[in-house]
């Protein structure tokens, strides 16, 4: 299950977008005032940050609906968060419970002399997304069952409340490799499912919230990894020519096959092979552009140039087979 946390840059709980431009506001005895809020440990909690050579008496800020034009919410609750000797900064004690939207927050400072100063910043409450409870019908897979059906749930936690609720009617984005398409929606109840051909290789799904809630904003992105099984394979190889000069021309055909779910089957066309030719000293050289049939048969053409054999190696494909060699009988060369 995917753990609510709150990582750099992404709003858990009640999440408030502030604007590139900061509020300020000029009076005497007060200087700027900066609108802010959160980020990180204390998302949507309000901060109000004034330039002031005077103690500050009483912050108060409403939160005006940009749809509606009615308060959403007000805030009086403002705690000392810090001061240095040119200003001080105060926070909201417990997060302004409002529903998701766009509010214009209207703060206005008073100073212990009087003096009152007003500014105002664009804030969003969002609601934050996260894709949780990924499972799979399969979490290993192999050549014989790469189809794996993920099913998860997306979640929606409220601005305000903290409350965490399913998101219908949402979509629901993907990477996964060599599966493109569009996204999933979920349903009522926030699942979703959606059925992918693994390609063998790079074989972490990754999901994330994509569209279609109001107010809402993905936290990043959840993960599932499926394994792969190999198949055991085996290679046999014969040469056309037990005897030959330097030169000859040498024919080597063989077969590839792959231990499946029913017993050995044909490798397919996409397994790699590495021919070499070798003598009891090693192998001098091989080349890999070996063809492979349908029926996993390939033939390949190449010279004679010592006495020794002819070795393929089954380097696979992807994650799918393990390795396997093969060789011919000595070919004698003069």
């Amino acid at each position: 299950m995917r753990k609510w946390a709150p990582p750099v840059a992404v709003m858990l709980g009640i999440a408030l977008v502030v604007g590139t431009t900061p509020a300020t506001a000029q009076a005497a005895g007060l200087g700027q005032i900066i609108i802010s809020n959160d980020w990180d440990t204390n998302a949507g909690v309000v901060h109000v940050s004034v330039e002031s050579t005077e103690p500050v008496a009483s912050i108060h800020a409403d939160f005006v609906d940009e749809a509606t034009g009615a308060t959403g919410g007000a805030a009086d609750n403002f705690v000392l968060e810090y001061e240095t000797s040119t200003s001080v900064s105060y926070v909201t004690s417990s997060p302004v419970v409002m529903d998701p939207g766009a509010y214009q927050a209207q703060v206005t400072v008073t100073a212990d002399d009087g003096t009152v100063a007003a500014a105002s910043e664009r804030l969003i409450y969002y609601v934050n997304a996260t894709v949780e409870d990924l499972t799979a019908d399969r979490p290993a897979i192999d050549w014989d069952h790469r189809d794996v059906t993920v099913s998860g749930v997306l979640r929606g936690r409220w601005p305000g409340t903290g409350e965490v609720r399913p998101l219908a009617g949402a979509l629901v984005n993907y990477w996964v490799y060599m599966n493109a398409g569009d996204p999933v929606v979920t349903d009522a109840n926030g699942a979703f499912s959606r059925t992918f051909t693994m390609a063998g290789t790079l074989n972490t799904m990754d999901f994330f919230y994509d569209s279609g809630s109001p107010y809402t904003r993905g936290t990043g992105i959840t993960s599932y990894t499926v394994t792969v099984t190999p198949q055991q394979t085996r290679v046999r190889v014969r040469a056309d020519k037990r005897h030959a000069k330097v030169g000859d021309p040498i024919t080597l055909t063989g077969k590839v096959e792959r231990l499946g779910a029913h017993g050995w089957a044909p490798a397919p066309p996409q397994t790699g092979l590495w021919i070499e030719t070798c003598d009891d000293t090693g192998c001098a050289y091989g080349y890999n552009n070996v063809e492979i049939a349908a029926d996993g048969t390939f033939r390949s053409e190449t010279t004679a140039q010592r006495t020794g054999y002819f070795q393929v190696s089954v380097t696979g494909y992807l994650d799918f087979f393990a390795g396997s060699t093969g060789r011919t009988a000595v070919v004698k060369v003069r």
